[in-house]
């Protein structure tokens, strides 16, 4: 599964941090799960550019 987010270049940095706490820690950090989410991720100027 693919999401594409948008956001300004200058930001790319933080939002990768806080899409991927939140995609790998769905249920908040009080609730572990017995299997890791991993969210990888890459950025670029256009969908192609980031695969």
């Amino acid at each position: 599964m693919e999401l594409v987010f948008e956001c300004p270049e200058e930001n790319v940095e933080e939002a990768i941090k806080i899409i991927k706490h939140y995609m790998e820690n769905p249920f908040g950090e009080s609730v572990k799960l017995n299997v890791p989410l991993v969210a990888e991720y890459d950025f670029g100027d256009s969908y192609q550019d980031a695969k």
